[in-house]
């Protein structure tokens, strides 16, 4: 048999079973059946033809199992009554960021020449006062012991800092902008390094270290983090149970770290919707973690010898 330049050679008696299992055993009998049962002739597919369904097929495959995994980053809606109460959450949480931690730093040795030691000393001290107002928002830092506050803070205090700073990033201009008057280069950062033959490698580093920091700060501007992303970022960085040494406290701290996460997810839906959403909360999980991974290594070289390069970057 011929169709549209098809063949179809039956290697029996055209009396092949067909089902489910056997279809693609014998083109000529499948190709009978379906006349059989009514199927127009015009709708048999070449082979070209046959190929493309089969992508396409395979692509609508791939979609669907990639929305799956998409809705499990994203997780189940929530009802409207939780989104109102988080919402409001989010409120006291961004206005508590915007008066504590988002203003200018100024020390009472701002000017004065100083050693490095009380220099990082000075610039230390609002640091931690206003993070832990910050983070007094929230109910349950209040319960927590002294001792595992500053551990907390101790631990993500400067990526509280740094989260601010990227954010003055100048996309056009390829510069930290804090003010108008205000404008930081990658060159502007690396000058402020002390190169000394013994810390060769510290340098080297911390040269990589701006360097990425840079790439990630245009990655962040990219995803156009409001007051409100920097709030709740800032929050979760805090109240991050990893951070946590005392095991009776964990659950406490996880309980709200999981709160927060609901917030972020809450602001990102706001942002887009369908599909884009579960994209967009993996992209700015992906980058903040990647954010988050810059700090702790520069958290390593935060000591006396580099007090101008974290001076610039914390003190604006």
């Amino acid at each position: 048999m011929q169709l549209r330049h098809l063949s179809y050679v039956c290697k029996g008696e055209e009396k092949c079973d067909i089902n489910k299992q056997t279809r693609n055993v014998c083109q000529r009998c499948r190709f009978l059946k379906c006349k059989a049962v009514g199927m127009s002739a015009d709708l048999v597919l070449n082979e070209d033809e046959r190929v493309q369904k089969r992508e396409l097929i395979k692509g609508n495959r791939e979609r669907r199992h990639l929305e799956q995994l998409l809705s499990l980053i994203k997780g189940p809606p929530a009802d409207e009554a939780h989104v109102k109460e988080l919402k409001f959450e989010i409120d006291l949480i961004t206005k508590s960021y915007c008066q504590n931690i988002d203003q200018p730093l100024s020390t009472a040795a701002h000017g004065m020449a100083i050693s490095k030691d009380s220099q990082l000393a000075e610039m230390l001290r609002p640091i931690v006062r206003r993070s832990n107002e910050f983070a007094g928002v929230i109910a349950v830092w209040n319960t927590l012991p002294v001792d595992c506050q500053m551990q907390l803070l101790h631990h993500t205090i400067l990526e509280v800092q740094l989260l601010r700073f990227v954010s003055f990033f100048d996309e056009a201009e390829n510069c930290f902008r804090p003010n108008a008057s205000t404008s930081l280069t990658q060159h502007d950062l690396l000058e402020t390094l002390t190169v000394e033959v013994a810390d060769n490698d510290n340098t080297d580093e911390l040269r990589e270290l701006i360097s990425g920091l840079f790439v990630l700060a245009r990655s962040l501007a990219a995803l156009q983090l409001d007051d409100r992303l920097l709030a709740v970022l800032s929050a979760m960085f805090i109240f991050d149970p990893s951070n946590v040494a005392q095991s009776s406290l964990i659950p406490a701290i996880s309980s709200t770290y999981a709160r927060l996460d609901d917030m972020l997810h809450v602001l990102s839906d706001e942002a887009s919707d369908g599909m884009s959403t579960t994209r967009a909360f993996a992209r700015l999980v992906a980058t903040v973690t990647a954010f988050r991974r810059i700090c702790r290594h520069l958290a390593h070289h935060f000591n006396p010898h580099n007090a101008a390069l974290f001076e610039k970057m914390l003190g604006v």
